[in-house]
């Protein structure tokens, strides 16, 4: 029964996804461009978009002295600059090269019970390692992401509203401009296509969840193509990452200062 379960969720919903997706005959400009783009958008924060670049910049250094919360800076200039990356540059190859509407890339609202329970299937499944990780000094050296979100409460909101639209940047990017581009062309390949680089942008995260991103990325992928929609995983990704600052914040005793002082 197990396998029929595990065959239904994944080998027809892909084979369902290439007949619905599947467009453009091979070879493709339209993918081409899609995957030279990506490729630019991956190679920018490497070397304009880490943390350490307002140290680096002399006038972003400049412009920022005067503001509170330094311990911030650096990592709300981190999740800012997926706005550039992950956002405007994809935004304008599918404007001005596929010349679809974003509404092709999963930028719209899908009213789906059954997406629904998708997705609060995958929160149930997660959260349970989420826990269990948590108590290791590998997730304790990597979360909370920003240190300064530990100063106290006007911090902490600021970077996890930052790092939600890190995260809102990084699914419109990945299973938005890359699946949905390339579903048209290689069908469900393109889920795996963009697992690739998925999982290569956790490299700097414990080994767990650096294998973790291959799974989550093939069911975060699937999902999006079948539902028409990346607002589901948006909403995962963001509820999964806060819990896991917030659980790093609490074993350490963070929190309860932050809350209560």
């Amino acid at each position: 029964m197990w396998k029929a379960l595990l065959k239904r969720a994944t080998v027809e919903q892909w084979q369902a996804i290439d007949a619905e997706y599947r467009q453009e005959p091979l070879p493709s400009q339209q993918a081409a461009w899609i995957l030279v783009v990506a490729a630019l958008c991956l190679i920018l924060p490497r070397y304009f978009g880490s943390e350490s670049a307002v140290r680096g910049s002399a006038w972003l250094s400049q412009l920022t002295a005067d503001w509170p919360y330094p311990r911030v800076h650096g990592n709300v200039y981190w999740a800012l600059f997926k706005l550039l990356n992950y956002g405007l540059l994809p935004y304008l190859c599918i404007r001005l090269v596929l010349k679809r509407p974003l509404r092709d890339f999963g930028v719209r609202m899908v009213e789906s019970r059954s997406a629904l329970i998708t997705y609060a299937s995958m929160l149930l499944v997660i959260a349970p390692f989420v826990l269990i990780a948590s108590g290791t000094q590998a997730f304790l050296r990597t979360y909370p992401k920003c240190a300064g979100a530990a100063d106290g409460l006007t911090p902490l909101l600021i970077w996890e509203l930052a790092y939600g639209l890190q995260f809102l940047m990084l699914e419109l990017f990945f299973r938005g401009f890359l699946i949905f581009g390339l579903a048209r062309s290689v069908g469900s390949l393109a889920i795996f296509v963009m697992v690739v680089p998925y999982a290569m942008i956790h490299f700097s995260k414990p080994l767990a969840e650096c294998l973790g991103s291959i799974l989550a990325g093939i069911a975060l992928g699937t999902v999006a193509l079948r539902t028409g929609s990346i607002w589901g995983g948006v909403l995962v990704h963001c509820l999964v990452a806060w819990s896991m600052d917030l659980l790093a914040l609490y074993r350490t005793g963070h929190l309860a200062r932050i809350l209560f002082g």
